[in-house]
This record gives C-alpha cells, structure tokens and sequence, in this order.
C-alpha cells in the first residue's frame, strides 16, 4: 500500500511517529504498529533515533507481524518503509572534492586508545561507554585493497605505514581470548588471498605484509573487482572461523560498472549475516564510487582517505563494531555529523511481557538488573524498540527505580547492584510518592506521552539492562529469548 499525506512540521525539534491501526472484526484484538518515522534534531533528520537521512541511506525500513494467523498458522508479516527524496547542501555525504589531492599519512606509533576527545561518549546518563583499549580487541579483521593503476604504488607505500600504525596497538595472534587475527585481500582484475587469517602469528609478520601492498601493482591492469573480492572475504570467514568479531575495511580507489555490479548486493548478504564493513575512499575525484561505497558500508562506517585524523578513527571504530550486543536486545548508539561515526554504549536492553512483582526483576533480568532511564535518548530507544516490538504496546513497565530501605531515598542499580542515586530531573516524577511505595514504573497515559509513576510492587511488565560485549568484556553471545 503506498500512500500520499502532507503533514506540518512543528517548530524546533520533534519526532514524528506515524501508526496504522488494525483490528480483526467484532473482536477486541485492535492495536497499532509504526509505519513510519522522522526525528528532527539540531536541524538534522534522523530515524532509529540516531541514524541520520542521508542520500545514501534515505529510508526508514521495517520488517513486522501482527497477531493474525495465515492459512499456515504463521503470523501475518508486513513490511513499511518511510523515504526522504530530497536533500539540502547540508547533506552528510555530499561533500566530494573536485580535484585529487595528495596522501600523506602518519606512520608515528599512536599512545591514544581514541581519537580525541571529541569522540568520548558525553558523560550525560546515555549509558556505560564502550571499551576503546585496541590491546583487548577480539577481532577477525580481513583488509580487502585495491591495487590497481588507479590505487598506484605511491597510495599502497602510504596505506602501509598507515595500517601498521593502526594495528601496531592490537594484540596480533592465532590463540588467545583478547586476540585479533588479521587477513589481506588484494584485487585489480582479479582477486588474491595474500595473508589469510589462520596464517597471522605476530604484529611483525603483518607489518612485513602490509609493505608488500606496492609490489602487487600492475601498471596496465586499471580493472576492479569489488564484487569478487567481497566474495571471497565472506567465504574466507566462513573457512577460518574462530570466536572473534568479523569485520571487513575495503580500501578502494577506482570503479567500474563491471567490477561492481551486484556489489550491493553481496554486501547485503555479508552485512546480513552479522559481518560489518567499512570502507575507506582513495578515489577522491570519482563521485559514483563515494556513492558506491557509502551504499557498501555498514551505517556510520564510510570514510575518506583524506578525512581528518581518520588513521586515528579507524582504531576507535574497531573497537565500536567490537561492541554489541545479543540478539533481541537493543543498543543505543549516539551519530556524530561532524565525524560521520557512531559512538556506541555498552549496555544492552530487553523486555519481558509478563507482569511481574518488581522484587523479582532483578533476578528476571539477571545477568543484568532493571533498567535506568537516565537520558531522554535512552528513553526513546526503548519507547522505539521494546515498548512497540516486545511489550507489544503495554502501557506501563518496571524500571530500576526503587527506594533504599537505608536512608529511604530513590535509587538505581549499577551492574554490580551497587547503587547510585537519582537526581529528581529526569525522568521527572509526576507526584510524590506515598510513604510506602518502593518501585517506580513508566506510564504512557496518553498518545505518546510518559509518566513516571511509584508504587508498591506493583506487577508489570519490565525492562531490563545488561552489559555488552566489547573490548574488555569477551560474553554470552546467545540470542536473548523472547518471553
């Protein structure tokens, strides 16, 4: 179904959900999913909460059911999607230089586990920030580079010292918990395997590999298999797996129509399959391969070979893909316009329908504790994802509010179950609490509007927190059951 509607804006920030209600006859099962969504912050648009409308990623995309069976006894599925078609001069990727300019990169040994301080999480209540120490990472890295003409030899003698700079703060090995394997692809016209994961041994090696890279041009050989070379990144994880992160950097400097036709396509499948990629542009001049490769990345990841300190970015980034969370849980990451980068936090949040006493919600949420609503921003995670997709649009949930029998104060839980207290701003509560109330829980009372509410455990459905996986933190990565 596709449908034409004009809707005002309001003035300043905003966000604009658009529901499609149901109901199945005379019976009582009625309710409403989302169909569309548009965040206006700071000037920007952004949809997920944090993911900007860009030319190169212009949708809002979701995938659903509703409570009717089929004839197959399966729930009805629907798809929506919400689009952007035009862009200002302010668009994120539109920016491309006119001319070529030259690479110099620095090949000095980094002491920073982060770029600047501009890419630290906001010390703001959005949650725990995500480990940045590369010497803990537990990645499976495959580098796939251009070495065509159009790369030349002087780029690859650059990205050399470049990348081993990078990798120079990783803990380079075959076996170990907090260990990082590297691999290298090379394509032109054809597609090699020079360095393949089970072959790593130590940084030394790498370092002798990486200053290989200018050896494997060939000066009438301008060809470019993309397509190809992704391929066969995502067969070779599948060869050599181990229990580490996989991540693919596609370095690139020319394009072709042949060499990466289906190449969005592929790098669907593999970001399908839970593999991310980043891509790094050296070809500065060439505007459909910036299109191309901003279409390739995974959301947050694409970058210029002459961006700003982006030999420093690239560490912080790896350190981002080595934080997530399981599946049918949720992160909150925070988009940065000025760097085109993601700044993740390593808390994981999850739900359960059934009304429960709150004194037991810890125990539920084990081995995490009831969750902390300390940001607006991860309120509206969880409104966006929790709340619609497994509350199932319940009206009210526990949260990890609760009063300290101590000091009769209101506190929330850190993962340890210490505790901290809360500062009466946010979320504001909406009356004082009776003397003998000892939980608090969220209220949606009208529309999208939010109460915070207290009472004496008092059973509902609720909310939970856990910590991620990152860098420091090798765990469970099971699915999260649904409940």
């Amino acid at each position: 179904m596709k449908t034409i509607c004009s809707q005002p804006f309001p003035l300043g920030d905003f966000q604009l959900d658009l529901l499609l209600s149901y109901g199945y006859g005379n019976t009582d099962d009625e309710g409403a999913f989302k169909v569309a969504e548009l965040i206006r912050r700071d000037g920007m648009y952004y949809k997920n909460n944090n993911v900007p409308y860009t030319s190169i990623d212009p949708c809002w995309i979701y995938n659903g059911s509703l409570p009717y069976y089929t004839f197959v006894n399966t729930y009805t599925t629907y798809e929506t999607s919400f689009c952007c078609i035009k862009f200002g001069l302010n668009d994120i990727p539109s920016t491309v230089p006119t001319t070529e300019p030259t690479h110099t990169l620095s090949t000095k040994k980094s002491t920073i586990t982060s770029p600047t301080s501009s890419f630290q999480p906001p010390l703001d209540g959005n949650g725990t920030p995500c480990s940045t120490d590369t010497s803990k990472a537990w990645l499976d890295i495959l580098f796939v580079i251009d070495t065509s003409s159009t790369m030349g030899k002087s780029n690859l003698k650059g990205l050399a010292g470049g990348l081993a700079t990078i990798m120079d703060t990783f803990n380079i090995a075959q076996s170990g918990d907090h260990t990082t394997r590297v691999g290298i692809i090379t394509y032109a016209t054809s597609v090699t395997i020079r360095y393949r994961l089970n072959d790593v041994t130590n940084l030394n090696d790498l370092v002798k590999d990486f200053f290989k890279l200018s050896s494997y041009v060939t000066s009438n050989d301008n060809g470019v298999n993309a397509n190809n070379a992704l391929q066969q990144a995502f067969d070779h994880f599948g060869s050599q797996k181990s229990q580490r992160i996989p991540l693919i950097v596609l370095i690139a400097a020319g394009y072709d129509g042949n060499g990466f036709q289906n190449a969005n396509q592929t790098a669907k499948k593999i970001k399908d399959n839970g593999i991310n990629i980043i891509t790094v542009d050296f070809g500065l001049s060439d505007s459909t391969l910036k299109t191309e490769l901003g279409n390739i990345a995974s959301t947050g990841y694409s970058y210029t070979s002459d961006q700003e300190e982006v030999y420093d970015i690239l560490p912080y980034a790896f350190t981002q893909i080595n934080c997530f969370c399981p599946q049918n849980s949720y992160q909150l990451r925070n988009y940065s316009p000025l760097w085109n980068n993601y700044t993740n936090f390593a808390d994981c949040y999850y739900g359960y329908k059934i009304n429960t006493n709150p004194s037991y919600g810890n125990q539920g949420c084990d081995p995490g504790v009831l969750t902390a609503i300390t940001s607006p921003e991860k309120f509206s995670l969880i409104t966006d994802t929790i709340v619609p997709y497994v509350l199932k649009g319940q009206k009210k949930f526990t949260i990890g509010l609760h009063k300290f029998e101590g000091d009769l104060t209101w506190k929330w839980w850190n993962y340890d179950l210490s505790e901290y207290p809360y500062d009466y701003v946010y979320p504001e509560m909406s009356q004082t609490p009776a003397p003998n109330d000892n939980y608090g829980y969220m209220w949606n009372y009208s529309g999208f509007n939010w109460k915070l509410q207290t009472g004496n455990n008092v059973s509902l459905p609720y909310v939970c927190q856990t910590k991620a996986c990152d860098a420091e933190n090798i765990c469970d990565q099971s699915p999260l059951k649904k409940i």
